[in-house]
């Protein structure tokens, strides 16, 4: 486990925009020999890997994906579908106006691009969406048999194109006493670890969670972990160690794949008498 010293927090999301995405597939070949057959979806992305939000925020990104047909692909009717924890479903919704779904790239292939948006200020949105999301999609060749049923025979489909991770915001604040300290004195340490909480708002306490007490030594460019703390029902721990030097304590969440990691604000502690 590594901590590096000015660690920045991630500030947001960078959207791809479909223009990129459809330029990135253009390599798709046109002659029908070189195509599979049955039909393909053979791309698929979500354009961003991490989503973290506190409560009542919300983000919104870019999927896309590609498919090729020998008749050719229509450009309605493409779906793009999440399929999140305890079979949670989030279908996302096109780019293009009005029923168009996707883009003619060649004569054969069509890229299909959408927005989904995730708030969770929606009564829908819980804790329980927190985690990996999965993208599976399904388009129609021009060939499509119609006969009035969701997927008609001849339908293109595909699971597992690409994931990404919901996680919940997580705070965690400190306090460092005493702030002057002689060499060897017991220096503790309290702090409360908090994760946002999407089914009722504002935050909860994060209980029975890891967390690492570290010292930064103010001439030194490294870390030293100090002692491993585990909180307690109502979000807080409680930790201590040797004062030897100057520098700051603060304490470590190194997240989890529904939390975010998150350090608290650094307590600097003089020593002096040394």
């Amino acid at each position: 486990m590594s901590l590096h010293r000015g660690r920045p927090r991630a500030a947001g999301l960078a959207l791809a925009t479909t223009a990129a995405a459809s330029a990135s597939l253009l390599t798709t070949p046109t002659a029908h020999a070189e195509l599979s057959d049955p039909a393909e979806i053979y791309y698929g992305a979500i354009q961003t890997d991490e989503i973290v939000l506190g409560p009542n925020e919300s983000t919104t990104f870019h999927i896309d994906f590609a498919v090729r047909d020998d008749s050719g692909m229509r450009v309605s009717g493409a779906t793009a579908t999440l399929h999140g924890p305890g079979g949670r479903t989030l279908e996302a919704t096109t780019t293009y106006p009005g029923i168009k779904t996707c883009m003619e790239i060649s004569d054969t292939a069509a890229v299909c691009s959408f927005l989904l948006t995730v708030d969770t200020g929606e009564a829908e949105i819980d804790n329980g969406y927190a985690g990996t999301w999965s993208l599976s999609a399904m388009a129609f060749p021009k060939d499509t048999a119609w006969d009035g049923t969701p997927r008609p025979e001849g339908t293109v489909t595909a699971d597992n194109l690409d994931t990404v991770t919901f996680k919940r915001d997580s705070k965690l604040s400190s306090d460092a006493s005493p702030n002057v300290a002689s060499p060897g004195r017991t220096i503790s340490v309290i702090g409360e670890l908090e994760f946002a909480d999407w089914t009722s708002g504002g935050y909860a306490p994060g209980a029975g969670q890891p967390l690492d007490l570290v010292f930064a030594p103010d001439d030194s460019p490294y870390y030293q972990y100090v002692d491993e703390l585990t909180t307690y029902s109502n979000g807080w721990a409680f930790g201590s160690g040797e004062a030897e030097e100057d520098g700051s304590w603060f304490l470590a969440y190194q997240g989890s794949p529904t939390t975010e990691w998150v350090y608290s604000p650094f307590e600097h502690i003089n020593v002096r008498g040394r």
